[in-house]
Order: structure tokens, then sequence, then C-alpha cells
């Protein structure tokens, strides 16, 4: 977590000092004919800061180390990988596998994927034993097919 006076504090006087890396990216274009042009490679470069180069600049940090598939979820691009759709995916099949370890019945396609759209609010849950106390407490032993289910 970062504290809003640090941000204040890095950014006073309109200016971020915080280095810069280089990403490749495919960005859509017209060609000299007027046709639009989707790329299937990298064909710019972007500039971007990361927040985390900010670290060595606060006066107190601590690292919190968890699960990949429970704390990292990034939008990044418009579609495919890392997007809104495979966030969304992930955020989905991670409240998944915690309510199947509380011994909820989770619907599932052929493939594996959660035959559901289901949000667990981390004011409700923060963790495993959270979940099996906050599933017991609501009686919920099973999720429909295709329910659209936010647990508050």
């Amino acid at each position: 977590m970062i504290s809003r006076a640090f941000i204040e504090e890095l950014t006073a006087g309109g200016s971020l000092r915080l280095p810069w890396h280089r990403a490749d990216k495919q960005v859509p274009y017209v060609d000299d004919a007027g046709n639009p042009v989707s790329p299937e490679t990298p064909n710019a470069v972007k500039l971007e800061s990361f927040i985390f180069d900010a670290m060595p600049l606060a006066k107190r940090t601590m690292v919190l180390e968890g699960e990949r598939e429970s704390v990292f979820a990034p939008t990044k691009n418009p579609t495919g990988v890392d997007s809104v759709e495979s966030c969304r995916e992930m955020l989905i099949e991670r409240d998944a596998k915690r309510l199947e370890k509380a011994g909820v019945g989770i619907p599932r396609s052929a493939d594996g994927k959660v035959d559901a759209k289901i949000e667990i609010s981390p004011l409700a849950v923060l963790d495993d034993e959270d979940a099996a106390a906050f599933v017991k407490s609501r009686g919920i032993t099973e999720i429909v097919r295709g329910a659209e289910l936010t647990l508050e």
C-alpha cells in the first residue's frame, strides 16, 4: 500500500522523477493507401514509469508476498493477455477456488473454466479462513451454473 501523503510528496511541484522503462507495443496505424493495419509484431516503443521505482525514496517500506494467482491480475492491454477480460477471468477463478476450498460447489465448463460470474468483496473475505466462515454463516453450499454473484 502507498500512502496518499507519499504520492503527494513524490509529485510536489508537478514533476515525478522516476526512471523510464522501455515497452515494445503493437500500435494500429493507417498505411499509405489509407487502410487500417493491426500489426502482428511490436512496431512502437512506449516509455513507462512504475511506482515500485519510488520504493527507495520512501521512509519505510514493507513487501508482502503472496501467490501470484491470488494477488496479480494486470490490466495493461485493451484485449487479450493482461486485458480487462483476462483480469476478470483471473479474479473469478481466484474467488471460485477460495469458495471450493470452503466446500462450495462451483460449476465448471468442459475446459475447466468457471461457468458463473463470481466476485467476493475484500470487505467480506480476505483469505480462505474468512471464506469458510462467510459461506457457513450464509448457508452457501453451491453456485448455480450461469449465476452472477457478488458476495459482500
